[in-house]
């Protein structure tokens, strides 16, 4: 594949991150100021991420964080499309901290 036949799907890639970012702070009943503010961080990042505009996948991962859903999920599935991602991802996630918590029980450091 040539790089330029590239540019255009790196450019779906990035709208889908900006529509799901706009869809999960929509959701969550909050403006970008209130969601900029939760991230410490100025609105515009948060207008420029749903616009599409990812400076890279760590900018991302207050996002996850915030919004307790994988990077995976947020880069590869349209969560308006498709919103039962999140809730097997947000299951996926609370599974894995739940062995984790079992593991460090069983075997503390």
């Amino acid at each position: 594949m040539s790089y330029k036949a590239i540019i255009p799907e790196v450019e779906k890639i990035k709208q889908r991150i900006g529509n799901n970012l706009q869809y999960l702070r929509e959701i969550s009943g909050l403006t970008q100021q209130e969601l900029a503010k939760e991230l410490k961080m100025v609105q515009f990042r948060i207008n420029a991420a749903e616009h599409g505009e990812i400076p890279s996948l760590e900018a991302l991962y207050p996002y996850s964080q915030y919004f307790q859903v994988s990077l995976g999920a947020l880069i590869d599935h349209d969560f308006k499309e498709n919103p039962s991602v999140l809730l097997r991802d947000l299951l996926d996630e609370t599974k894995r901290n739940l062995e984790w918590r079992v593991q460090q029980t069983i075997n503390p450091s």
